[in-house]
């Protein structure tokens, strides 16, 4: 019975960390260059080898818990602002951005150059060029070409520094929009290209996330029920011996 428990409070984490996920991606519908979590949906995963586990197939109950999610690639749809600070990649790569001493990584675009004449994203956070921070005196003549180098009236200034991920498995989202990968995950991305005046959308699927949304909200309910017919049955096993 201790299996049993420990079985169903692993899948109530499970379902709430993938119920997470999908929440951050709903929050990110509109975040330009924002890449999905894409989440195996609860209703894939045999709930009931929960109600039959024994020590025989404890270990395949175990699959209710194992919900796995992973960063969906698939690019969002260019849009053109002509707004010499927007910039839009394609292929895998994603921009290095600096926050709080440690790097993060982004696809949007959407830059802008700060009171110092540092080029930072939205947020402020430092981006990155292969030599270092970017710093620009005239935003207005700005020209970035599509292997991501910086001219600022015809002199080049730097050159973006874009990476991809080895393990895409091994790349966490945070709260802002952007992504956390460790650094032996990262590798300079070789085939990706830059287009200035142009932003990406966000790939997230609203229609598919709330789906997502409503099967796990019912797994994690069936999950409850489970929990609180045992706890019913444990009391009243309890109360009869007590008889």
């Amino acid at each position: 019975m201790a299996d049993l428990v420990q079985a169903l409070g692993d899948a109530l984490n499970r379902d709430l960390e993938a119920l997470n996920t999908v929440a951050q991606n709903l929050a990110n519908v509109n975040t330009p260059g924002y890449k999905s979590q894409s989440v195996v949906p609860a209703s894939e995963v045999q709930f009931n080898t929960l109600v039959g586990t024994s020590e025989k197939n404890s270990g395949e109950a175990n699959l209710a818990a194992q919900i796995q999610s992973k960063m969906n690639l698939q690019a969002g749809t260019l849009k053109q602002t002509k707004r010499s600070l927007d910039v839009a990649i394609t292929g895998n790569g994603f921009l290095v951005l600096s926050e709080s001493g440690k790097n993060v990584y982004s696809r949007n675009g959407s830059l802008k150059v700060d009171g110092s004449g540092m080029l930072t994203n939205a947020a402020g956070f430092p981006v990155y060029a292969e030599s270092g921070t970017v710093h620009i005196e005239k935003p207005q003549a700005l020209k970035i070409n599509k292997n991501g180098e910086i001219f600022e009236a015809d002199k080049l200034i730097g050159k973006l520094k874009l990476i991809e991920f080895i393990d895409v498995n091994n790349v966490q989202p945070n709260s802002n929009g952007t992504f956390y990968s460790p650094a032996d995950n990262v590798i300079n991305a070789e085939k990706s290209f830059v287009y200035q005046g142009f932003i990406e959308s966000s790939n997230v699927d609203t229609t598919k996330e709330m789906m997502r949304m409503m099967e796990l909200s019912k797994h994690f309910e069936s999950v409850q029920r489970a929990l609180s017919i045992y706890d019913q049955a444990m009391s009243s096993g309890i109360s009869k011996i007590g008889k």
